[in-house]
């Protein structure tokens, strides 16, 4: 969605720039401005909601590739009740995991928004870590390792 609005605004600046070029009138100042200002709000707009996500997608996939991959057992499922979108809000795994030094380290997933899972199968997740940096990790969770009964809210 944000790539669609960065590159509105992208048409929106070069259609200011092609009218202030080939279109001479009276008022010739006003149309390249209107989509001056089109394009001045729609950019940034759509390359900060596109960014951000980016971002995350390219560390995922790093994380993936080149990351250690642990099992770590789902210790918790909870909803994040401060967030909340269409009445709804989303689910976070707390899942722990035992390091190749033996320390049992406690990670958390990043929301979780789509519903209707089924009853879980195993007690794991599977967990990607970078091994400089331990607080950079990835929880990827499977749908049918959800149970939704045993949710809590977070108040």
């Amino acid at each position: 969605m944000g790539l669609i609005f960065a590159c509105i605004g992208i048409i929106e600046l070069i259609a200011a720039v092609f009218t202030f070029i080939f279109f001479k009138y009276e008022d010739s100042w006003i149309m390249p401005m209107i989509f001056m200002i089109q394009g001045l709000i729609f950019t940034p707009l759509g390359l900060g909601f596109f960014l951000p996500e980016h971002r995350r997608r390219k560390r995922r996939k790093r994380l993936m590739e080149y990351g250690v991959q642990y099992q770590a057992e789902i210790t918790d499922i909870y909803y994040n009740t401060s967030v909340n979108v269409n009445w709804q809000s989303p689910l976070i795994v707390e899942c722990m995991y035992t390091d190749r030094r033996g320390d049992k380290i406690l990670v958390k997933s990043g929301s979780i928004w789509l519903r209707g899972y089924a009853e879980k199968e195993d007690f794991y997740a599977t967990v990607y870590v970078n091994p400089d940096d331990l607080e950079d990790y990835h929880v990827e969770v499977g749908v049918h390792e959800m149970n939704l009964e045993n949710v809590r809210d977070l108040r």
